[in-house]
């Protein structure tokens, strides 16, 4: 095999391997001595370069939490409560509904209680926006809300499970 060199050595970006396929070569290393007079020497009384603050850090803000206690409709021996934050959206609750559950078709929920105007469909709202706020580190009131909740099974066309 012949090897091609690239203009400007042959090691750097654009080398080409013996078998005539580009390669992207990582850069050299530099060398990792000291350099002379980076010692400093005690009793300066300084540092050569202070740390600077920021000049504008945000204020830490607390996560909202919110404990759901979820109610299966007509079935209680599935009830649980979940911890979790109040700008959690509505998909990432449906996808834990799913784990617990398997694949669900026509999964509905409702916000304190089973009626049309409690039902909360967009999956992409927080629960903030449907109302429920929360409070810092889960404690106080709006911290706790009950949601109910109905599916369907999805339906399995294997004979074996239909008996």
């Amino acid at each position: 095999t012949t090897e091609e060199k690239q203009p400007g050595g042959g090691g750097g970006f654009g080398a080409r391997h013996p078998a005539g396929k580009a390669t992207a070569a990582m850069p050299k290393k530099k060398k990792g001595g000291k350099k002379k007079g980076s010692k400093k020497k005690g009793g300066d009384g300084g540092d050569a370069s202070p740390k600077k603050e920021p000049a504008f850090a945000p204020p830490e803000i607390p996560d909202n939490l919110v404990t759901l206690h979820f109610k299966l409709r007509d079935w209680n021996f599935l009830d649980f409560s979940l911890k979790l934050r109040s700008d959690t959206p509505l998909f990432k609750i449906k996808d834990e509904l799913v784990s617990r559950h398997g694949n669900l078709e026509e999964l509905s929920m409702f916000k304190n209680a089973m009626s049309e105007e409690n039902e909360m469909r967009d999956e992409m709202k927080t629960l903030e926006q449907y109302g429920i706020m929360g409070a810092p580190n889960g404690e106080g009131d709006g911290s706790e809300v009950q949601i109910f909740y109905d599916f369907v099974p999805e339906k399995v066309d294997d004979p074996l499970l239909s008996c």
